[in-house]
Protein backbone atom coordinates (compact mmCIF):
# COMPACT_ATOMS: atom_id res chain seq x y z
CA UNK A 1 0.00 0.00 0.00
CA UNK A 2 1.19 3.41 -0.45
CA UNK A 3 1.52 5.79 2.13
CA UNK A 4 1.69 9.31 2.88
CA UNK A 5 3.55 11.01 5.29
CA UNK A 6 2.32 14.29 6.51
CA UNK A 7 1.93 16.96 8.56
CA UNK A 8 -0.71 18.96 10.51
CA UNK A 9 -2.03 22.47 8.41
CA UNK A 10 0.32 21.41 5.31
CA UNK A 11 -0.89 22.89 1.90
CA UNK A 12 0.94 19.91 -0.27
CA UNK A 13 -0.17 17.90 1.76
CA UNK A 14 -3.85 18.30 1.28
CA UNK A 15 -3.04 18.66 -2.98
CA UNK A 16 -1.42 15.53 -2.93
CA UNK A 17 -3.93 13.78 -0.58
CA UNK A 18 -6.99 15.51 -2.88
CA UNK A 19 -5.27 13.81 -5.72
CA UNK A 20 -4.93 10.45 -4.49
CA UNK A 21 -8.70 10.80 -3.96
CA UNK A 22 -9.69 12.01 -7.08
CA UNK A 23 -7.38 9.65 -9.07
CA UNK A 24 -9.06 6.76 -6.61
CA UNK A 25 -5.86 5.63 -5.47
CA UNK A 26 -5.81 4.04 -2.12
CA UNK A 27 -3.37 5.35 0.54
CA UNK A 28 -2.70 4.97 4.35
CA UNK A 29 -1.71 8.50 5.74
CA UNK A 30 0.74 8.69 8.79
CA UNK A 31 1.29 12.10 10.34
CA UNK A 32 4.73 13.22 11.38
CA UNK A 33 3.62 15.31 13.47
CA UNK A 34 2.07 12.51 15.82
CA UNK A 35 4.59 9.88 14.81
CA UNK A 36 8.31 10.20 16.39
CA UNK A 37 9.19 7.18 14.26
CA UNK A 38 7.94 7.92 11.25
CA UNK A 39 9.61 11.20 11.19
CA UNK A 40 12.84 9.70 11.59
CA UNK A 41 12.20 7.25 8.91
CA UNK A 42 11.28 10.00 6.33
CA UNK A 43 14.28 12.23 7.73
CA UNK A 44 17.23 10.06 8.51
CA UNK A 45 16.46 6.95 6.14
CA UNK A 46 14.95 7.98 3.24
CA UNK A 47 16.33 11.45 3.26
CA UNK A 48 13.41 13.82 3.11
CA UNK A 49 13.34 17.19 4.74
CA UNK A 50 10.01 18.46 3.78
CA UNK A 51 6.15 17.14 3.51
CA UNK A 52 4.42 15.41 2.06
CA UNK A 53 6.18 12.28 1.37
CA UNK A 54 4.98 9.54 -0.61
CA UNK A 55 6.22 5.71 -0.69
CA UNK A 56 5.05 3.66 -2.87
CA UNK A 57 6.38 -0.16 -3.86
CA UNK A 58 9.02 0.99 -5.97
CA UNK A 59 9.43 4.59 -5.56
CA UNK A 60 9.37 7.64 -3.04
CA UNK A 61 9.53 11.56 -3.40
CA UNK A 62 8.78 14.47 -1.26
CA UNK A 63 6.56 17.55 -1.97
CA UNK A 64 3.68 18.00 -4.13
CA UNK A 65 4.17 15.94 -7.85
CA UNK A 66 1.08 15.63 -9.90
CA UNK A 67 3.14 13.98 -12.68
CA UNK A 68 4.15 11.14 -10.41
CA UNK A 69 0.10 10.58 -9.02
CA UNK A 70 -0.31 10.80 -12.81
CA UNK A 71 2.06 8.16 -13.19
CA UNK A 72 0.36 5.74 -10.65
CA UNK A 73 -2.83 6.15 -11.78
CA UNK A 74 -1.81 4.85 -15.65
CA UNK A 75 -0.04 1.93 -13.19
CA UNK A 76 -3.15 1.08 -11.47
CA UNK A 77 -5.47 1.15 -14.78
CA UNK A 78 -2.65 -1.09 -17.11
CA UNK A 79 -3.16 -3.70 -14.18
CA UNK A 80 -4.58 -7.13 -15.58
CA UNK A 81 -8.03 -8.29 -14.15
CA UNK A 82 -7.33 -11.12 -11.46
CA UNK A 83 -9.45 -14.21 -12.65
CA UNK A 84 -11.89 -15.29 -10.14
Amino acid sequence: MIKIYTKNNCMPCKMTKNLFKKFDIAYEEINIEDNEKARTYISEVLGYKTAPVVVTENDSWAGFNPNNIRSLKKKKRKKPNTPN
